[in-house]
């Protein structure tokens, strides 16, 4: 069974029950997702003080010689994996010349307990071709985890920040103009989850999350929302969510 926490962007607002409900001491952090002033070894340290003073997890970086000998090994061998937030250009970049793709899609599938925070929701998607961030430099591949059929796009909000750049919803209509077998998309907000526990899917925050489809036949986007504590388990297929 999957065990799964995506976040909108803002670590601070993820659900502390999950969490602690999965009684975790220690977990595995990828902080790939960095922007240019960022370093591995700054955006670890970063994490490693958040979730040991919030939820007494030590972490282990996954790009610390000194902790991991090898990468493969220690995905297979975390308690639970976390990728935070940040660049999913830069993330996806590494974790594919790392060779890391397969091995951390088999894990999360086998039911190891995962967080995505930002770039790190986005990588449980099929593709990454609904993230926000312009692309600056060329990547192997746009095919993401494929963790199931829907499209994550963290940082979703509604309102326009300015007139000479499409809001998150302009974006993704664009999507479904340009992509004959577009996949649902589901914008979550930096204060929001999608929580996946014990074969039911859940929505966790302050902010509504906005699910974009089409139906069969129709040319038209449906667009619904989902507030707080809702049940979305019929969104996503058993298959998806169950072993």
């Amino acid at each position: 069974m999957k065990e799964m926490l995506l976040s909108g962007g803002d670590d601070t607002k993820i659900s502390e029950d999950w969490i602690k409900a999965h009684k975790k001491t220690e977990a595995l952090y990828i902080p790939w997702a960095l922007w240019a002033q960022d370093t591995p070894d700054s955006r670890f340290s970063r994490a490693k003080l958040f979730w040991k003073d919030k939820f007494d997890i030590r972490l282990v970086g996954i790009h610390s010689k000194k902790e991991v000998e090898n990468k493969h090994r220690a995905i297979h061998d975390a308690e639970m994996i976390i990728v935070g937030d940040g660049s999913i250009h830069t993330l996806m970049r590494s974790l594919e010349e790392e060779g890391l793709m397969h091995a951390l899609r088999e894990a999360i599938l086998d039911g190891k307990g995962f967080i995505g925070i930002g770039a790190g929701a986005t990588l449980a998607s099929p593709t990454i071709f609904t993230t926000f961030e312009p692309l600056l430099f060329s990547i192997r591949s746009f095919e993401a985890l494929d963790i199931f059929p829907v499209q994550i796009a963290p940082h979703y909000y509604d309102d326009r920040h300015n007139e000479s750049t499409p809001t998150p919803r302009e974006f993704l209509t664009r999507y479904y103009d340009h992509n004959e077998s577009p996949y649902p998309v589901l914008g979550i907000p930096p204060n929001s989850s999608l929580l996946f526990s014990r074969g039911q899917v859940q929505s966790y925050g302050e902010n509504p999350l906005t699910y974009f489809y089409k139906e069969m036949y129709s040319p038209e986007i449906q667009i619904a929302q989902f507030g707080p504590n809702s049940d979305l388990t019929s969104l996503f297929p058993p298959e998806y969510y169950k072993i």
